[in-house]
């Protein structure tokens, strides 16, 4: 008990407070190794491991997975060896150790053949194609992202298909020929991730859809897209993310020569690296920085930043960046008019493209375009040198002799560049608008289709509006009809009971009453949804509620109405909460293993506090469902507790609380806070809420000795 207790504490303060949650991890390691319990240990040492994932620290990180997979093989459980094995590969791939991945990817896959789950190879099959993609070799990328991705979406693996999908996406960019089907996929993995309140996530994909237009010679979107992301991942206070999506906004920022921008941008990453002691963001920071001073002529500077990074990369292995350095190397020098140092740059980077992707020519291909595009007027040679990569016998002549050749002051020999066939419009105007001929006319088609969806948008509003006021009409008859038939049962009794005239005068106002709150409930519910900026939502929810009412009044008259009625206290609150809560978790399509809820109500009241209290319930559970939790919490341990008590004073107390990201207590309320007040108007009672790792709502009513009964817990 007191192990689990400690999972539920750190999983509650590890986004807030991670210090906290890391004591409770280390509590969980001491309970334990003096228990003996290895289950325990290998729980607590992953917990450890993702404490200091968190900072990014994984030579700390990397000694808890691997005890976690000692204490797996002890236990004879493949599947817990598999998962810890994985976590191993996935850190050596963030901690960048490299030379230690393929091992471990080996091993893992090892495991996922043996367990026979097709499942785990695709996760392995994930890492391996992201490996791939780090170190630039995309087109080696691709068929794994593409089988595992496969066996995602089969498996509704919906979270990995997504993630999967988005690197696949990244890796077409850089490997295949433009298609803007890569922009499709980025917008339908924003409109996913915004669903589920993923806003990293969501940041990612904006920052890809920048990368996109960027490739794409699209400056002006690329912006707009790295601002909005990076708006996104400061909001989430992902410093890292932040600083490395600015340094792609300043190399957009460049093209368009706005260079205060620029300077700002780089001064405030480098503050954050710094604080982070991040070495491969200041790569990317130098790099950037370099660009910044060649656009400002100022050639030293620039060259005592790239010899930095010459240096990181060399000490680090950070081969990944050698072709940036050796493309701002030959920047420089002809931002700063020095041809003679110019050429052997260029040749260098030249060199390095045809050594490294000898076997990913479109990678090579891509890339030149993309430098003739940034750069048009660098090398007026690029685009001789560009079409005659794509005659297959001059490509295997120029790999030779780039292969072979050290002489970087001569350049490439005119017998190897096509520059007869060159056609009349490549030029250094930029070769790439023209293969971009095909995306611009599939653009226009968008914006025609973007306008066609915003009117079919509208008619869809319209209808609902109309569906809206029928429901609504329907909605009103039911309750006339309903009022009608109680009517006449009150009636048909009155004349039954006409010796005990006391009773029938108590069961009419009761019954009553009953209608009154019903019609005063649903009336509610009703003008607060006119009110909706929604309607379509106004009426789903609508309907919602009403299906509550619906439910409760199933249960409530399985046991007699009569009865109810005259005894007075015959509402089993343990019982109506809990049919209420499964319903709504159903409604959400939230299983045990994503979100529990616990109810603890041994006490029986009277109709109308009874209604009252569940109703308002089912507001909470939904504002917690709604905005509590997202899909980045699947191992949190989400829960929700509801405990009713009645003191010996007579006083009755609720308390609800999630363990979810808080409750924002002031600002515009919404259509769930409204009820929320209306309903403790209703019952006269009183309440307070605040946030403390999670939400806390009290209400407090004082009842009468009869008007309630204790059940067994």
């Amino acid at each position: 008990m007191r192990f689990n207790i400690c999972i539920d504490l750190h999983n509650a303060y590890f986004k807030t407070q991670p210090e906290e949650s890391r004591k409770y991890a280390e509590q969980m390691l001491r309970i334990a190794q003096k228990s003996g319990n290895k289950l325990f240990e290998y729980k607590a040492n992953l917990a450890l491991a993702r404490c200091e994932r968190k900072k990014r620290d994984y030579k700390k990180v990397i000694p808890y997975v691997k005890r976690s997979i000692a204490l797996s093989k002890e236990l004879k459980d493949n599947d817990l060896t598999f998962e810890a094995y994985y976590s191993l590969a996935k850190d050596y791939l963030d901690g960048e150790y490299f030379t230690s991945l393929i091992p471990a990817l080996e091993e893992v896959m090892q495991y996922a053949v043996k367990n026979n789950d097709e499942l785990q190879v695709a996760k392995v099959n994930y890492v391996y194609g992201f490996y791939y993609a780090t170190i630039d070799l995309d087109t080696k990328a691709l068929p794994y992202l593409e089988k595992a991705l496969k066996v995602f979406q089969e498996k509704k693996e919906h979270l990995l298909g997504n993630d999967c999908k988005l690197q696949y996406t990244v890796s077409a960019l850089k490997a295949l020929p433009p298609d803007p089907g890569l922009l499709r996929n980025l917008l339908e993995s924003v409109s996913y991730y915004a669903e589920r309140n993923s806003k990293v996530k969501s940041a990612y994909c904006r920052a890809l859809i920048g990368m996109y237009y960027y490739l794409y010679g699209d400056y002006g979107q690329s912006i707009t897209n790295y601002t909005y992301a990076r708006n996104l991942y400061k909001e989430h206070k992902n410093q890292v993310q932040y600083a490395l999506t600015g340094l792609d906004l300043a190399n957009a920022l460049l093209l368009k020569d706005d260079l205060n921008a620029v300077d700002a941008i780089i001064k405030e990453s480098e503050e954050i690296f710094r604080d982070n002691d991040y070495t491969q963001g200041n790569i990317i920071l130098y790099i950037t920085r370099s660009k910044y001073y060649a656009f400002l002529k100022e050639k030293e500077k620039a060259l005592d930043l790239l010899k930095k990074v010459k240096k990181l990369i060399a000490e680090r292995e950070y081969n990944i960046y050698t072709k940036d350095y050796y493309r701002t190397l030959a920047l420089v020098y002809y931002k700063s008019n020095d041809n003679q140092e110019k050429r052997p740059a260029l040749f260098a980077y030249y060199q390095y493209l045809f050594r490294k992707f000898y076997t990913e020519k479109n990678i090579i291909l891509r890339d030149l375009l993309i430098t003739h595009q940034d750069y048009p007027e660098m090398d007026s040679g690029l685009p001789y040198l560009i079409n005659t990569i794509k005659d297959p016998g001059y490509f295997e002549k120029l790999h030779a002799f780039f292969e072979n050749s050290s002489s970087k002051d001569t350049g490439i020999p005119d017998s190897l560049l096509l520059r007869s066939s060159l056609v009349s419009d490549v030029d250094s105007s930029n070769l790439f608008y023209r293969e971009l001929e095909a995306i611009d006319a599939v653009a226009n088609k968008k914006l025609i289709q973007a306008e066609l969806a915003k009117q079919e948008s509208e008619k869809r509003l319209m209808e609902s509006r109309l569906w809206f006021a029928i429901i609504i009409t329907v909605i009103i008859a039911v309750l006339t009809i309903l009022l009608i038939i109680y009517l006449r049962v009150v009636q048909k009794n009155k004349k039954r009971a006409e010796r005990d005239k006391a009773t029938i005068e108590s069961l009419q106002v009761q019954l009553n009453h009953l209608i009154e709150n019903n019609l005063k409930s649903i009336s509610s519910f009703i003008d607060k949804a006119i009110t909706s900026s929604e309607p379509g939502e106004a009426v789903e929810s609508l309907k919602n509620r009403v299906d509550i009412i619906h439910q409760f009044h199933e249960t409530y008259k399985k046991q007699g109405l009569k009865n109810k009625i005259m005894t007075g206290y015959d509402v089993d609150l343990q019982k109506h909460i809990e049919n209420t809560c499964s319903y709504l978790k159903n409604f959400y399509n939230y299983d045990d293993g994503f979100l529990k809820i616990n109810v603890d109500a041994p006490v029986t009241v009277g109709y109308n506090v009874g209604i009252n209290l569940v109703l308002l319930i089912s507001e909470l559970v939904q504002n917690s469902c709604k905005y509590a939790f997202n899909d980045d919490d699947v191992d949190r341990g989400n829960i929700i507790r509801i405990a009713v008590t009645v003191d010996d004073k007579h006083m009755l107390t609720l308390h609800y609380q999630d363990n979810g990201a808080g409750k924002p207590l002031e600002g515009e309320r919404g259509l769930g806070s409204e009820l929320i007040e209306d309903i403790v108007r209703t019952i006269q009672a009183k309440t307070s809420e605040y946030n403390d790792n999670g939400y806390h709502f009290f209400l407090e009513r004082k009842l009468r000795h009869n008007e309630y009964k204790k059940t067994e817990p």
